[in-house]
């Protein structure tokens, strides 16, 4: 009796083992994943900076891609999927389309969630990943705005910016759990909603 006992007890922790082990896979995999989605949008980044802040930060633009992203986001939400596996080509095609972003007036979690929910995943396999996301491209963003600003001439804070970036990076992961409730409860009706609304205000009163 005893002996069956401890074989019990032997068996149990070894599939303890194997949980955590596979546990930890998947995470190296989610983060390797992370990865590849953030190479697009800091390759655009770094070829188009200089003529997007010459040529796009204008209300005009702003305000367009404002309403058409809530429009894209509103029909992708339609009907969302039941998917809670991000594999490697959806990833990338996530990753491809952050890349959009970089236009002015595109929110990031919008385009990017709108990308997963296109793709069959669930709202809130779009919403964790989404955010899960924002957390190297604020981090790749910084670092490029660090070095733009230590080549060039202007003095800088490189704490302040330091502290910023950790500040913007805590921010996002706290935001995945609220966010993901929020999602859970309403879909993202209520973010389409305040995407028109501010697209048309500025439409109205700035152009």
């Amino acid at each position: 009796m005893r002996a069956g006992a401890l074989t019990k007890t032997s068996a149990g922790n070894t599939l303890t083992i194997d949980t955590n082990l596979q546990r930890q896979a998947e995470d190296l995999l989610l983060l390797v994943k992370l990865g590849l989605a953030t190479i697009p949008v800091v390759i655009g980044g770094l070829l188009a900076k200089d003529f997007i802040a010459a040529e796009l930060r204008t209300i005009p633009i702003i305000a367009t891609t404002t309403l058409l992203f809530a429009g894209a986001l509103w029909a992708s939400d339609r009907r969302p999927g039941t998917g809670t596996h991000i594999g490697w080509s959806a990833a990338a095609m996530i990753g491809l389309a952050q890349m959009l972003a970089l236009i002015p007036g595109t929110s990031r979690s919008g385009v990017t969630i709108t990308a997963a929910l296109f793709l069959g995943l669930s709202r809130v396999t779009a919403a964790r990943f989404s955010f899960l996301l924002a957390i190297p491209t604020i981090a790749g963003a910084q670092l490029l705005l660090t070095w733009d600003l230590l080549t060039g001439s202007e003095v800088a804070d490189v704490w302040h910016m330091t502290g910023g970036a950790v500040l913007a990076g805590i921010s996002a992961y706290a935001g995945i759990h609220f966010f993901i409730q929020l999602v859970e409860r309403t879909g993202m009706l209520p973010y389409v909603i305040y995407r028109l609304a501010l697209g048309a205000v500025l439409l109205i009163w700035f152009v």
